[in-house]
């Protein structure tokens, strides 16, 4: 009897651990964006970099989403592409950085990018 626990509680333990834990997923969608504001830049030989500019209420949907997922591991994805990254902590901000000031720029980027990931990540920023 006693081994037959044992194994039914290793079983329940293996079980819960084998379940993959969802991160929170940040989806930047084309209406969030000013659209005259995608840019392409290429960093190096195999790096690129893509920037571009929120729209004031998609500035306002990044910074709920960073503030409620500070020190944490999130998913950002942007039309088919997806990259797994942490939010800074709140805490961790360089000197003089507000969030009003923020605003008044909206702007982003996903740097490091190969050139696939950064049509791919244009073309989900881009109005259809």
């Amino acid at each position: 009897m006693r081994t037959i626990l044992t194994f039914i509680l290793a079983m329940v333990a293996v079980g819960c651990l084998a379940q993959e834990q969802s991160l929170p997923t940040r989806r930047i969608l084309p209406e969030d964006i000013e659209q005259d504001s995608i840019q392409t830049v290429r960093l190096s030989t195999n790096s690129f970099g893509v920037r571009f500019t929120y729209t004031e209420p998609g500035a306002k949907k990044m910074l709920a989403f960073q503030r409620e997922h500070a020190g944490h591991e999130i998913i950002m994805q942007v039309g088919s592409f997806e990259r797994r990254t942490t939010i800074a902590p709140l805490g961790t901000r360089p000197a003089g950085w507000t969030e009003e000031g923020w605003l008044k720029r909206r702007t982003d980027k996903f740097f490091g990018v190969s050139e696939d990931d950064a049509k791919r990540i244009v073309e989900g920023l881009k109005k259809k």
